[in-house]
């Protein structure tokens, strides 16, 4: 796991297939049906303790797309995170 800052965590998820060609939307819902159940706790786990977490996607040949992940306060305060 990676830290942009204690603030805001980061966690890199890697993938088979190249994503330049694919759209941002197409390559998320690779990189989560690919995922590990205890990958995708640790995602939802960070979410509710930081409100936020970006996901860096990377494949094969380097490419990286960035998925910031934000819940707001009201979801936090309401505990209707993850």
């Amino acid at each position: 796991m990676d830290f942009y800052s204690e603030e805001h965590p980061s966690i890199t998820w890697k993938v088979d297939e190249p994503i330049a060609d694919l759209s941002e939307r197409l390559a998320w819902s690779i990189a989560v049906r690919r995922r590990d159940p205890w990958e995708l706790d640790t995602f939802l786990r960070m979410l509710k303790e930081y409100g936020s977490c970006t996901v860096v996607l990377e494949d094969p040949k380097g490419e990286v797309i960035y998925y910031p992940c934000h819940l707001s306060m009201h979801e936090l305060a309401m505990g209707n995170a993850a």
